[in-house]
């Protein structure tokens, strides 16, 4: 861009052949995006593509309007900014060039606002995610120290445990995969998966917790007090998540290595827990995403009451399964312990939306 107005000052080009440049200029600066994003994840090649397409786009339709919108900048030039003519007067090239390169992307914004799902559903299409490369489980907002104010710091944490959430309910998702797994191979790959992932977890809960502690060491209102001390309590309840489904993969690997048989009936008594787990975590995770006094903990009750109520089923239903022998003592006890930790998941998810509402 600078070196199209030098160029435009001496003379040498014209207006319009100046604007076209321009307009090409914008297309060429998102290759520097997507060379960086090529050894990056999926979300910053997404974003790269997103960039191309949102500026080839807005080139082709400034093409189809150039003559018309060339005559309106220098318009504007004329009666606004005191120049002369683009057109024939090389002096005002420069500031007419200028108008013109500020008119167009405020105007691109402006329409293609309008299309920003479309053209994330576009790049979501062009950039899958691989199912052999996994997408890191890292900290995706507090890159560094705490804010200049400890308002825009809890923001920012708030968003963090949300990730987080989210993340871990994806671990949660591994297991319920490698419960249904019947490849030993895939099943292995789930399991090192889910173990992967709780060690990253560990990590992030320890970097969160610093980033809160940081933030506790500045002067803060008594909410903002209240604050913190939730989120401290709503890291330590995800990380607990992790840790009860890498405890569940682990019950997996003891069933398959000691080669303990499951009736269908306990199939399938597992797979319906892990539903209401998914509730429970989904309900998690969407009062993460929601301002203190709008965090519904209600449904969150009602929830957790309907996996303790289907635990207690299950717990009952499984002594006397046992008495009867209708399946061997170790996948008795494997059985248990599994509807045992997705209880205890449920009772992780409670005390996240839990330690939310007590906030005032």
């Amino acid at each position: 861009m600078a070196l199209t107005l030098v160029m435009c000052n001496s003379g040498w080009i014209s207006f319009e052949i100046a604007a076209a440049m321009v307009l090409g200029e914008n297309i060429g600066t998102t290759i520097t995006a997507n060379l960086a994003a090529m050894i990056a994840n999926t979300s910053a090649k997404r974003a790269a593509r997103a960039h191309l397409i949102f500026n080839t786009f807005g080139v082709i339709w400034m093409l189809m309007v150039l003559p018309y919108f060339l005559d309106a900048v220098a318009w504007v030039n004329m009666n606004f900014f005191a120049g002369g003519n683009p057109f024939t007067n090389a002096a005002s090239v420069p500031v007419a060039l200028s108008l013109f390169h500020t008119g167009f992307n405020i105007l691109n914004v402006l329409i293609m606002i309008w299309f920003a799902r479309f053209i994330v559903k576009v790049v979501t299409t062009l950039v899958p995610v691989r199912e052999d490369v996994e997408e890191e489980f890292k900290l995706q907002h507090i890159k560094t120290g705490t804010l200049s104010t400890p308002e825009a710091s809890l923001f920012l944490a708030k968003k963090e445990i949300s990730t987080y959430a989210k993340s871990t309910k994806k671990m949660f998702g591994y297991a319920k995969q490698a419960f249904n797994e019947t490849n030993d191979k895939s099943f292995n790959k789930l399991f090192d998966k889910i173990n992967k992932r709780e060690d990253e977890s560990d990590d992030m809960e320890v970097e969160i917790a610093n980033f809160l502690t940081s933030v506790s060491e500045t002067r803060l209102s008594k909410e903002n007090s209240e604050r913190v001390r939730a989120y401290f309590k709503m890291v330590s309840d995800i990380e607990s998540v992790g840790d009860s489904a890498l405890n569940l993969a682990k019950a997996m690997k003891r069933k398959r290595e000691q080669k303990a048989w499951f009736p269908q009936e306990l199939r399938d008594n597992i797979n319906k827990m892990f539903e209401l787990i998914d509730n429970a975590l989904d309900m998690m995770l969407e009062n993460t995403k929601k301002d203190f006094s709008e965090v519904n903990v209600k449904k969150a009750w009602e929830i957790e009451r309907e996996i303790n109520d289907y635990r207690n089923t299950l717990k009952a239903e499984h002594l006397i399964s046992v008495e009867e022998n209708k399946y061997k003592i170790q996948a008795g006890i494997i059985y248990n312990d599994m509807f045992c930790e997705c209880e205890k998941i449920g009772d992780y998810c409670i005390n996240v939306s839990e330690a939310m509402s007590e906030v005032k």
